[in-house]
This record gives structure tokens, C-alpha cells and sequence, in this order.
């Protein structure tokens, strides 16, 4: 009696390695807590941020003394977005990113301004056209994390923006942003 033996090759075998390999990390993109601008201090009307360019309007960088009232102080320093020029501003990454096909997330605390009697704030988060949403907060709304997926479908360039609408001195303050492709 004789038996059939199948010859096997590596090739064989390939499909089930693939299967257990380990999916890769999270490709990280920007991180930034803005505790290290301005040496550590608040500073109104911020202009110098080392990855960030102010495209409009004004910021405030603030979370020291005397500006530091609005959040826990272990925030940290944080951005609002509607500094002291009446000026609602728009904060613009200064890396343009190159964005390939697949899946991205974006994630930020935002909270809203904590002053009485103060209207609701709107700003626009984008990144160039591959993502865009508008989010709306009110006063006193608590420091949140916002996180977003999104797909790329086709190669692009992008830049991170956060845009501000208003212009009364009190914006949506924003701080930990994290932007990754998956």
C-alpha cells in the first residue's frame, strides 16, 4: 500500500504567517500640548508658535498666572481660540501633511469658554478636504475629549486647522491634540 504525500513549500505557508502577524502601530503624525511655547508662560495675542501659524485673527496662550483660572491647573498651557483683538482666530498647522490613502484619526480637548452669560462658540476643525466638521459649544461646556476617523481616499497634501468664528474676546479653548494615521 502506498500513500500519497503532498509536497509543501514555504509558499504555503505564507497566507496563515500573515494572518497572525501583529498589526503596526498607529503612524503619529503631530502631538502637541503647548506646555512648552512661550517658555512655559501664558501670553496673549500668541503669535510664536513653534508648529502652529495664526492665519487670522488672534489666540491666547494661556493656563499660568494670571490666566490660568479657566481649566484645572494640570491642563497646562492651552490655546483660545479667540484672543484679545476682537478677532476670532484660526490656527493653521505649519506642516502640510501628506496624506496617502487609508484611515486617520484626530483627536483634541476643547472646552468652552467659562464666563457667565457669553453666547455659544463655534469653530471649524479641518484637515485640507479630507475632513471638516463644525462643532458648537457652550459656556462652561467641560473640557472633552473630541476624537474623529476619517478616510483618505486618494493622496493629498493637508494642513491641521482649527478656525474660530466670533470675535467677542471669549473663545473654545484647545489643548492635547494627537493626529495619527492608523
Amino acid at each position: 500500500m502506498r500513500f500519497l504525500v503532498p509536497l509543501m513549500s514555504a509558499s504555503m505557508f505564507l497566507p496563515l504567517m500573515a494572518c497572525n502577524s501583529p498589526t503596526a502601530p498607529p503612524e503619529v503624525l503631530m502631538v502637541e500640548s503647548f506646555n512648552m511655547e512661550n517658555s512655559g508662560l501664558y501670553k496673549l495675542n500668541y503669535t510664536g508658535f513653534v508648529n502652529w501659524d495664526v492665519t487670522s485673527g488672534s489666540v491666547d496662550l494661556v493656563g499660568t498666572a494670571p490666566f490660568d483660572d479657566f481649566l484645572p491647573k494640570a491642563q497646562g498651557l492651552y490655546v483660545d481660540l479667540d484672543g484679545t483683538t476682537k478677532a476670532a482666530g484660526t490656527l493653521r498647522s505649519k506642516q502640510r501633511f501628506d496624506l496617502k490613502p487609508g484611515t486617520y484619526r484626530l483627536e483634541f480637548r476643547m472646552s468652552g469658554t467659562p464666563r457667565p452669560n457669553q453666547p455659544p462658540n463655534t469653530m471649524r476643525i479641518s484637515v485640507g478636504s479630507a475632513f471638516s466638521e463644525t462643532v458648537t459649544l457652550q459656556s462652561y461646556a467641560p473640557l472633552t475629549t473630541f476624537a474623529r476617523t476619517f478616510r483618505v481616499r486618494s493622496t493629498q497634501q493637508a494642513h491641521l486647522e482649527f478656525a474660530h468664528a466670533g470675535g467677542d474676546d471669549y473663545g473654545n479653548f484647545i489643548d492635547d491634540i494627537r493626529f495619527e494615521r492608523l
